[in-house]
Formats: structure tokens, sequence, C-alpha cells
């Protein structure tokens, strides 16, 4: 372990209580995303970062692969006029556009909004209004979705159409080809200099109203969510780790609870998105890309487990853990689960302004039924009333996450950031739970 490493490894600690004690924060002050993903691993010609599954087959990147990309994608938006601090929102479903997206603008400085291709027309307008978005990028089915609003949105400048353009197809007047620009640009760019404090994503609620507002989230909150990531991966990211969600590369949960950290540790993602989630489907995806570690919400797992798939496919699944988050997991589906897979099955909670701040780890304690784990060294959660003072145990109120770190991971201003209120020393998420004698934690429904 170097000084100017970042990552926790958490394994050096004998027990939790040993790691909560003991844990400190290694926040480089310049740090940056794209590099931390992508250049750190000395091997990134040849590892593997993304599978990208497609009807017939698989495209695989490696990191160096999607860091050359992301360097010529930068190189568009700074000569389309992208300064540091403008907003670029991509719209864009599970494929090797997003990273590339992403990471080509926080290259260039920018900060990027990721928003589901999912939602209706009257939220994306709001989204795209709010945010400031200065270009889009978007896949071609989600194009149509902006006709009836985005001529009359007046920052918005270019609009960058992902496509695999066929005979006859041709993109609306004025919109740019996402892929045909980024093959011509030049890959000599060098990175704008950012720090750990830069901002790099503006997270919003899908609310029709935005009544939440946006969130924005530093370059080194990557590493706030670390921790908690790998406990909820007992402490075991080995080579063989194969990483899969089937939600939307739109969330905290999916970015900077899944994709990038994995990335952080040299770990491949399948990009899989699934229109409508089945059952056995998700299993088809674990079984052709060989993912070993699956982040789903309880709804997503209970179909998993209800799936009907014959013994001697699934006997060659090696799926071995099924991460929980976005609600209550009931313990049926967790055995379930257990049994029919041979997998562990850890939950999680990710929080807007941090992100994931509590998990199970089996390494070092037991799960309880329905608990969303217990904090992650160097967060403190706590359940607080009305006021924001801490209550007793096994007493509903309203989670709430230490102040200070918050303000280390969320680079905003009490004025354009979170509207997540703050009771002096604590910050509540919106969200109400309760903590037992033990700090396990549990998250209302």
């Amino acid at each position: 372990m170097t000084g100017d490493d970042f990552i926790p490894h958490l394994e050096r600690f004998g027990d939790y209580e040993e790691a909560c004690r003991r844990f400190r924060w290694r926040i480089p002050e310049g740090f940056n995303i794209p590099d931390a993903v992508c250049k750190r691993h000395p091997d990134s010609v040849t590892r593997i970062a993304l599978i990208e599954m497609r009807p017939a087959a698989a495209n695989t990147y490696t990191f160096n692969a999607i860091d050359f990309l992301a360097d010529k994608f930068a190189t568009v938006l700074v000569d389309s006029g992208v300064s540091p601090g403008d907003s670029i929102a991509t719209i864009l479903s599970q494929s090797a556009a997003v990273p590339v997206a992403h990471l080509g603008t926080l290259k260039s400085g920018a900060v990027v909004v990721p928003i589901s291709p999912v939602l209706d027309p009257a939220v994306l307008e709001c989204i795209v209004r709010e945010s400031g978005a200065s270009l889009l990028v978007v896949d071609i089915g989600v194009r149509g979705k902006l006709d009836g609003f985005i001529a009359g949105v007046a920052t918005v400048r270019a609009i960058f159409v992902a496509t695999d353009l066929v005979v006859g197809e041709r993109l609306a007047e004025g919109d740019r080809n996402f892929w045909a620009e980024i093959y011509e640009a030049s890959s000599d760019f060098d990175a704008v200099a950012t720090t750990a404090n830069t901002p790099a994503f503006n997270f919003y609620d899908p609310a029709p109203d935005l009544s939440r507002g946006g969130v924005t989230r530093c370059h080194g909150s990557l590493i706030g969510g670390l921790p908690a990531f790998e406990m909820c991966n007992g402490l075991a990211l080995d080579r063989d780790t194969v990483f899969w969600t089937p939600n939307e590369w739109a969330t905290t949960a999916s970015l900077l609870g899944l994709l990038y950290p994995a990335w952080a540790y040299g770990l491949p993602v399948v990009a899989a998105e699934l229109s409508r989630f089945d059952g056995e489907r998700a299993i088809e995806v674990i079984g052709r890309c060989g993912v070993t570690t699956a982040l789903m919400t309880p709804g997503q797992i209970a179909a998993l487990a209800r799936s009907h798939v014959d013994a001697k496919p699934q006997s060659t699944l090696k799926l071995r853990n099924v991460i929980s988050t976005g609600g209550m997991l009931g313990e049926e589906t967790r055995q379930r689960v257990r049994s029919r897979f041979g997998a562990s099955v850890s939950q999680c909670y990710a929080s807007r302004d941090v992100g994931l701040v509590t998990a199970h780890c089996h390494k070092w304690f037991a799960s309880k039924p329905g608990s969303i784990g217990r904090p992650a060294p160097g967060h403190r959660v706590e359940v607080v009333d009305g006021n924001g003072n801490p209550i007793g145990p096994n007493t509903i109120g309203l989670l709430a996450i230490n102040e200070a770190d918050c303000r280390r991971f969320a680079a905003h201003s009490e004025e354009e950031g979170s509207t997540a209120p703050m009771s002096g020393e604590w910050r509540v998420t919106g969200d109400r739970g309760w903590k037992d004698e033990e700090s396990y934690v549990w998250a209302c429904e």
C-alpha cells in the first residue's frame, strides 16, 4: 500500500470494530476519476474493462481502449466550445457510449448529468432545463423524445447521437454522430487538472417536478463509496470477478456504486441493460458473460429467485454474490437465492449526497433479516428526530449522515446542490429507519 493509494484495503483489518476505529481516508488533492479508473492499471492495454453484450456476440473493451476513446471525445467537446464547469447531459442505455461520454466529459473539466433513457419527455425536459446542459449525448432511440421541447432550450448547443447507422437511416438535421466524430478526432488530449473537490456528476431525482433538485458529486466522491463496496463484496475482489447491474447507468448506485468502483479495482463490468426485467433473461446474461456479482433491487432479486431454469445451465453459472440496493430484501428471497444459485446476498444503502454508506460484510458479521447493513468505516450514520438529535436504538426516525461526510464527498454549496435539510451535525437522507444496539441499520419501505 503506497502513500497515494486511495483504495481502502479493508482486508488489512482483523474485524469490523478495528476497521471503524483505525480506518482513515486517503484522498489525493489532485484526484481525477478517469485517471483513477483507467490509467492506474499497469496492464491497461490488455486488461478487460467492459463486456458489451450484443444480440449476436459481445464486444470487449480494454481499459486502455476506453481511455483512448474518452480522450478523443474530450477533444470533440473542447473543439465544440465546451469549457470546464459546463454541463453535458447523457441519455444513454448501457453501452460503451456511457463511459466514453462520461470520462471524456470529465477529462474536459465539464460535469456529467446522467439521465435515464426511460423517462417521459416531460421529465427529460425538466432535467435538461434545470441542469443547464450545453450538449446532449443520446441514444438514437431516445432522440424522438426530445422533439417536442429541445428547440426551446436555449442552453443546448448540440446533440450527439450514439448510433450504428444502417442503410437508409439518417440523423435529424443538425444532429452530430457521436461515434463518427470520435473516430475522426485526435486522441492527443491533455486532461484538465481536477482536485478531489472538483464537480464531476450532477444527479437528479426523476420526480416529475424535480422537487429534490440535483446533487453534485465531486471527483473524490468515487473514493467515498469504496469501503462499503469492499464490504458488500466480502472484502474479496479477485481478478475473476465480473460485475453487472440490469439498471440504467444513470444513478448514484449504478455509477458510483458499481461501474466506476469496479474499474478502480481493475475489474470488468457487463453492459447488458434489460428494457424490462425478466428473471430468465437475467440468467442468460449472467451465464453468457460469466457474471459473478450482480447489483439489483429487491424486486429484481425476487424475480431472479423465482425464475425457471434447467438444472444443468444453472449449475454452470458463476454467480457468487448478489448485492441488493434500494429497499428491504425479504429473508425468504435471500434464502432462495442462496439455495438455488449458491450465491451470498449482501445489502447496501446509497444516499444521494454521499453514495454507498452502509453494507453487509459476511467476512465480518452476520446479516440480519431486512437490515441494510452497518455503517462503512469512515462513515457515520445515525437515526435522528425532527430536531436533528440522535435517538435511541430500535426507534424509527430519520436516517442521517454526518455533515462532515457530506461535505467531503458532495461538491456543492447549500444554494445549488442538495435539498436534504441539515440539522446541526447531521444531514437527513430523506428516508426513515432505525438502528439496533449493534449499529445494524434498517430503512423503512
